[in-house]
């Protein structure tokens, strides 16, 4: 049953009418525990098709979510001043969308900040001002021992980070791996609750039997980052099919233009397919279908591609990587490579596909779908919610 509890979050990635992908793993959390209390989100993002110095917000009712986006624009020049003018643009904005969802909703009990950036000043602030205490969800990439980018963003910015973890009531991370980094990075962090990202399991679930034709298929998905190491899968691919084996390697993400030259260098075009940018029900489709997931990345902070694959009942061939290995289980689940190891991603291929129906898809999805399902994940976040109110009280 729903409780009265209402919760503001603000989160500083989220999906937007300028680009609906950031925060969607945000986005699903959201979803998950508004079963739960009333949640209403404030996200403000830059517009840059706005004039210098305007803004304007709107708002959202979603699947019992309330959401409220703001929407400025200042000048490009990349000077200090400006970087603060935006700075101070972005924290008036947000205040003006918080006075927009207290009148209409109501006082908020409690408020939780999804990535500790800079919309974390105004957690404190009502921390301060009106004793409201806030909890923090990190998930950000900056923070593991391989990315390590925390330390390339400005000081300005790592002292705010910093500040947000020093008063928070709580914090949550989405795997034991980045909590523990965080605990060693910043030493006045000592616990942290550990909740998994969410799945939408009405459309990451596994297929019924099939009796068509069998052919060995690999899915990936890809994007431009780095750390998603997809140029690494297609020369292992190649490597796979060089050695006599058959396969088709499909690929989802935007952004494969400057992979296409890569996989003629490789002379591998007729086992490729880059699918493009597709829907979610689209990318539950090609896990179904596949054999395979192939997760070949450098880092990570959860790996939502790879719950998602598991919910489908999908194999995955993934990095040996600490933050994996929490969720991923050698030969019941997965099959593991070492790092940027290509040869032994083409390996592991062949391995894979001598083997693959030793691997129970049907118990694959079933114990996945218990783990990261809205109903639980929304169930321990309200769990932890009643824990940080009950702590404020005594």
């Amino acid at each position: 049953m729903k409780s009265n509890l209402n919760v503001l979050w603000l989160p500083g990635w989220y999906p937007n009418k300028l680009d609906f992908l950031p925060g969607d793993f945000i986005h699903r959390h959201a979803m998950a525990v508004s079963s739960w209390a009333n949640i209403s989100v404030l996200y403000v993002t830059k517009d840059t098709t706005l004039a210098f110095n305007k803004s304007y917000i709107e708002s959202e009712e979603f699947n019992g979510l309330t959401i409220y986006r703001g929407y400025y624009n200042c000048s490009p020049k990349f000077t200090l001043v400006s970087k603060v003018w935006s700075v101070l643009l972005h924290l008036n904005l947000l205040l003006k969308l918080y006075e927009v969802a207290r009148k209409s909703k109501g006082n908020f009990q409690l408020v939780h900040v999804h990535i500790s950036l800079r919309q974390g000043l105004l957690a404190q602030w009502l921390k301060w001002k009106y004793k409201i205490p806030y909890l923090i969800t990190e998930q950000n990439s900056w923070f593991m021992p391989v990315g390590n980018q925390y330390y390339t963003t400005s000081r300005m910015l790592r002292k705010v980070i910093a500040s947000n973890f020093k008063n928070a009531d709580a914090l949550h991370v989405v795997s034991a791996s980045l909590g523990d980094s965080l605990k060693r990075k910043f030493g006045f962090v000592r616990s942290f609750t550990l909740i998994p990202n969410v799945v939408d399991t009405n459309i990451f679930h596994p297929a019924p039997p099939s009796f068509a034709e069998e052919k060995n298929t690999f899915f990936s998905i890809t994007s431009d980052v780095y750390h998603k190491n997809t140029d690494g899968v297609l020369r292992a691919f190649a490597l796979f099919l060089k050695e006599g084996n058959t396969a088709l390697l499909e690929i989802a993400g935007p952004n494969y233009e400057g992979l296409i030259e890569l996989v003629k260098q490789l002379a591998i075009e007729n086992s490729v397919i880059f699918l493009g940018s597709i829907g979610y029900s689209e990318i539950a489709k090609k896990m179904r279908d596949a054999d395979a997931f192939i997760f070949f990345t450098r880092y990570e902070t959860f790996g939502c591609v790879m719950a998602e694959a598991l919910c489908c009942g999908t194999p995955v061939i993934a990095s040996r990587l600490p933050v994996l290995e929490e969720n991923l289980q050698e030969n019941e689940n997965a099959i593991f490579v070492a790092p940027e190891n290509e040869q032994e991603l083409a390996q592991k291929m062949a391995t894979f596909i001598a083997q693959k129906k030793s691997f129970d898809q049907v118990d694959i999805a079933i114990k996945a779908h218990a783990k990261y399902n809205y109903k639980k994940v929304g169930s321990d976040f309200f769990e932890l919610y009643k824990n940080v109110l009950a702590k404020n009280i005594s």
